[in-house]
């Protein structure tokens, strides 16, 4: 979490401890000078009575002196009588206006007392007798921060940075501002100017780190992360932060280290039981997860909502869904951390499924879409240009001359042997064939990697159909080059007999870019009964990008799963290209023997290994799709036809889809 450094505490500090114009000012309204440094050397002193009695004695022949109520007001907050110090305060600006100290001594006292709008007040009293003083522009940023109104705040912070830049706690809590508008370069860049008038600043640099994380700098934020450490080695959120982004570069052992020792630090520090619980989740150990449960509410934690929601995601992995069911919906929405609401209504929407609560399962899922709509990633996207391009590839595909169909037998100069794609719709079931590919000692798997993104990518603008039949031979050898250094950032030790199999769902939608880079590469279409597949997307809590924007609402995945399987099949007619289709509810229904047609097809033998791929994915550690819990388990067949549960909501969408349901063979509508 970011951090404002304490310059609130600053301020009060500064006002708590002088009177500044009391030893600047000779004799303000007639108070001797001597009298109000001798007051100031007993404040200095923390002689509060003192101060209060003599200075009650001077008000008798002064009473209309700011300076002295504001000396006598600053010993009763210091004596712990705030509201008498409030209120010889506001006497104090009343009867001496321009006195800057009382103004400033009562906006930061209010502020310390949880009255910030009072304490906005003073402080904008004070710049209307001091335009430019940084103290007060300084504590209207803070005040104003605090209270959620960040553009202003960031207003009065470089208003007080004009006048004196070098302030290191204002440029951290600037950051800060900056950082919440997502102004991440800007933050960053304030950061780094208080790092640089005080490098000890471990709140700033833990700040730095949040902001790289944030900008996807993982592998900086790491460092960044460290650097505090050696600061602060026993802060435990910084180890708690530290742990998130290793989390996120998958770097799970280091991060489990990191979140120990920050409960060793802290052990009721929430956030690193629940990152632990994630871990745990992601990585498909249920008995640690367990422990790490039990551990968390043998803390107190027990009834904590992050907590029962991995309580209710054990149950339903322990297949207890009326438990799981009864527990996430007792769970009060607006209690689970807003980073984690999506993934509780994806939750919320599976155990509800799996428990029967059909329609109460399908509101889960909307309101895990209808979020996701609203929030930053998506508004960032233009699905409706994505698709438009799509359509324009599928009209060159229709009524266009495309290039000649490449001698598919002709050898490769001087490259590794062509790869197998395996392709369709998301939720068609490809991760559950890479898995059971992934048990054959001769296949390696290139999981959802941009290889074919960036070889294409490196083409320039000059990616139409029509364009890549002028390729020439020296243009296709470099784009196969970038394709194999690619691959090999993930898969760096392939052997020569090794069977690569690059498994990214939407590559059906680059098959005419696949062939002419690969003519002899064959496709593995992985298909489901359209419907479920739809329905699959919708239920699916998918990080988002151009191509997953589009599955937000049923309308539009209709729209997108139509287009994409033309596209499919018209590149699948006019190219020729070899492909193996294998159905998921075949598959389910004999695994052995759709795998042995599928290692046909691959020129590979049968392998027992095949039979055993849920220890397979078990010992692989994290699958990076949303199927990763479901590929441990066994073969289920609930999965098939689960559309006709949803009838209701599908039914608009039957005859749009009704043409795909019979091209692949499905009958039962």
């Amino acid at each position: 979490m970011t951090k404002p450094d304490d310059t609130a505490a600053a301020h009060k500090g500064a006002a708590l401890s002088s009177a500044s114009g009391a030893s600047d000012n000779p004799a303000p309204h007639g108070v001797p000078a001597e009298k109000l440094q001798a007051l100031q050397t007993l404040l200095n002193a923390h002689r509060l009575e003192d101060v209060v009695k003599l200075g009650g004695v001077l008000l008798q022949s002064h009473p209309a002196s700011g300076a002295l109520l504001t000396v006598i007001a600053i010993a009763r907050a210091q004596w712990g009588q705030t509201d008498q110090a409030i209120d010889l305060l506001g006497s104090a600006v009343r009867v001496d206006p321009k006195c800057l100290d009382a103004h400033m001594s009562l906006g930061t006292i209010l502020l310390s007392s949880g009255r910030p709008e009072e304490a906005l007040q003073a402080f904008q009293g004070l710049l209307r007798i001091a335009p430019a003083d940084p103290s007060a522009h300084a504590a209207l940023g803070d005040i104003l921060r605090e209270t959620g109104r960040i553009p202003d705040a960031i207003r009065h912070y470089r208003c007080s940075l004009e006048q004196h830049p070098q302030q290191p706690g204002l440029l951290n809590n600037l950051g800060t501002c900056l950082q919440h508008l997502g102004r991440l370069d800007a933050a960053i860049a304030s950061y780094e100017s208080a790092l640089m008038l005080r490098p000890a600043d471990s709140i700033a640099r833990n700040n730095k780190a949040i902001c790289l994380n944030l900008q996807n700098r993982s592998n900086e934020a790491v460092a960044c992360y460290r650097a505090t450490l050696c600061l602060t080695p026993g802060s435990a959120e910084t180890l708690n932060n530290l742990g998130i982004c290793l989390k996120d570069l998958e770097r799970h052992g280091p991060a489990l280290v990191s979140l120990t020792r920050a409960l060793a630090c802290n052990p009721r520090l929430l956030d690193a039981h629940v990152n632990i619980c994630e871990i745990h989740e992601i990585s498909n150990r249920t008995e640690a997860l367990r422990d790490a449960l039990q551990t968390a509410e043998a803390r107190g934690f027990f009834d904590q909502p992050d907590i029962q929601y991995y309580r209710a995601l054990i149950h339903f992995r322990d297949k207890d869904h009326g438990r799981a069911a009864d527990l996430i919906r007792r769970i009060p929405e607006g209690s689970i951390a807003k980073y984690r609401l999506n993934s509780f209504y994806s939750v919320k929407g599976k155990i509800l499924d799996k428990a029967g609560a059909f329609d109460a399962a399908f509101d889960a899922f909307a309101e895990m879409n209808a979020r996701l709509k609203t929030g930053e990633a998506f508004a960032k996207i233009d699905t409706d240009s994505y698709l438009a391009g799509l359509r324009c590839l599928n009209d060159q595909l229709a009524t266009s001359g495309a290039f000649d169909r490449p001698d598919r037998d002709r050898p490769l100069p001087s490259a590794p042997s062509a790869p197998s794609f395996l392709v369709g719709f998301p939720r068609s079931g490809t991760t559950l064939l890479e898995t059971i590919l992934f048990s054959h000692s001769r296949v390696a798997i290139l999981d959802e990697k941009p290889a074919v993104e960036r070889s294409r990518a490196s083409l320039g603008g000059a990616g139409d159909l029509a364009a890549l039949g002028n390729l020439s031979d020296g243009t296709l050898a470099r784009l196969r080059a970038v394709y194999f250094q690619e691959a090999r950032r993930y898969l760096p030790q392939t052997g020569p007999d090794t069977r690569l199999i690059d498994k990214l769902p939407l590559n059906s939608l680059e098959a005419p870019f696949i062939h002419r880079l690969f003519p002899s590469a064959g496709f593995i279409l992985a298909v489901r009964h359209p419907l479920d597949c739809i329905l699959s997307c919708f239920m699916q809590n998918f990080g988002l990008n151009p191509a997953m924007a589009n599955m937000l609402d049923l309308a539009r995945i209709v729209d997108f799963y139509c287009l994409t399987m033309d596209i499919w099949t018209r590149s699948q007619r006019r190219f020729d290209l070899r492909v193996h289709m294998l159905r998921y509810e075949d598959l389910v229904v004999d695994m052995p023997g759709e795998i042995r047609k599928l290692l046909t097809f691959l020129d590979l033998e049968w392998e027992d290994t095949v039979h055993d791929y849920q220890s397979t994915a078990l010992n692989r550690g994290v699958i990076n799709t949303p199927s990763y819990s479901q590929v441990i388990q066994p073969l289920y067949r609930d999965a098939s036809y689960r559309w006709k549960h949803y009838a209701r909501h599908l039914e608009p969408y039957i005859e749009q889809v009704q043409p795909w349901i019979s091209h692949f063979g499905y009958q039962d509508t």
